[in-house]
């Protein structure tokens, strides 16, 4: 099976739906990442915290607790 270079992965995608077509959902994922370390530097800013925690386990509006299930079970196994 021959390997596609990597100056051409991605070039037919592109071809069929145009940029924003191909790339929507990379802009999706980085505005959100984005937004999420915006709302963490909030609180220190701002005065009032929206997220509190770290990336892996933190709390929206102090109430609500959101945790990355994967670490969880890591921090079990450990």
């Amino acid at each position: 099976m021959p390997v596609t270079p990597l100056d051409e992965l991605g070039r037919d995608a592109v071809a069929a739906k145009g940029w924003f077509g191909a790339h929507k959902y990379l802009l999706a994922r980085r505005a959100v990442q984005l937004a999420i370390l915006g709302l963490f530097m909030l609180g220190p800013v701002a005065g009032f915290t929206i997220l509190k925690g770290n990336l892996s386990a933190s709390l929206l509006f102090e109430t609500i607790p959101m945790t990355d299930p994967l670490l969880f079970l890591q921090m079990l196994a450990a």
